[in-house]
């Protein structure tokens, strides 16, 4: 009896097929995924670019976001030592004006004051890591710098400009506030009024120093609505920074979805196509010995 040729055909292409399966099941052991290249599932291949993309946005919109909370943090953080500043300042100047201080004291009160000047030029130009905060669009420039030529005794160097940073494909957060509109604002300069304060000290003007004292209280009331611009926009960032979050996870479980591999059914389809590939083989080696004897004979 002979063995039918098409037979070994038969056989070859059997275990072609189980070999086939086994080097697909094992690929997707090892990469976790069930689309491995476009052919795999082309509709499933290109919604995952789709999701990659997305993905990449958000993370760049969260790098956006840590970058700017750490700048906004910083200003803040000035501007709240700002407002201990200026309140000092306030109170100095409040006991300065009631009429009982003398010359000398007074003058030593303008040197706590030009002293509390020089702290709050230094806060003006807080910097994070080379960038100046304070100076508008100019970030690379200190803002204020001394000037006893100036009727303020400071120079502002820097520009009226605003920064913003995008946090999402449609939204942005003002990221600053120019120094110009926080400490020399026409509603309350804080510049100008601590030095009409430390001239008015030291001339013993009691009508200027009362004077001053309102003008540094008018200047802690815009350093205050200023710095709540920060307040919001840092609000603003926490908020799109939690959704972001959200998205992200979203995003990674459609993503598992479209191209993740099924790993119980991978490890069933594997042992079954290794089994059916083992059957084969033993089949194989009992018939081949039957059809050369035939063959023989």
């Amino acid at each position: 009896m002979r063995v039918d040729s098409n037979y070994y055909a038969q056989i070859l292409n059997s275990l072609d097929n189980t070999q086939q399966q086994e080097q697909t099941d094992l690929l997707e052991l090892s990469t976790n995924r069930s689309v491995n290249k476009p052919s795999d599932n082309p509709g499933a291949a290109a919604q995952e670019v789709t999701n990659l993309a997305a993905t990449a946005d958000a993370a760049q919109y969260e790098t956006n976001i840590t970058s700017t909370q750490t700048m906004m943090q910083s200003a803040t953080s000035a501007l709240s030592s700002v407002v201990t500043q200026l309140n000092q300042a306030i109170s100095l100047g409040t006991e300065a004006a009631n009429g009982t201080v003398t010359a000398a004291q007074q003058a030593e009160t303008a040197t706590s004051v030009s002293g509390i000047l020089t702290q709050i030029i230094s806060l003006a130009n807080t910097s994070v890591q080379g960038t100046y905060l304070f100076g508008g669009t100019s970030s690379t420039t200190k803002p204020f710098t001394q000037n006893a030529t100036a009727s303020t005794g400071v120079t502002y160097n820097g520009n009226s400009g605003v920064n913003t940073v995008q946090i999402g494909d449609s939204l942005t957060v003002q990221s600053n506030v120019p120094g110009d509109q926080i400490f020399a604002a026409s509603s309350g300069n804080v510049m100008q009024s601590l030095t009409d304060l430390v001239t008015a000290l030291n001339a013993n003007d009691t009508s200027g120093i009362e004077t001053a004292t309102t003008e540094i209280q008018s200047a802690l009331q815009t350093v205050s609505d200023q710095q709540g611009v920060y307040t919001s926009s840092v609000s603003q960032l926490e908020s799109q920074n939690t959704y972001l979050q959200d998205e992200t996870v979203n995003l990674q479980s459609q993503e598992n979805n479209l191209v993740g591999a099924d790993l119980t059914q991978v490890i069933t389809n594997l042992t079954q196509a290794q089994t059916t590939d083992q059957a084969t083989l033993e089949a194989t080696a009992k018939i081949m010995p039957m059809s050369l004897l035939n063959y023989l004979q």
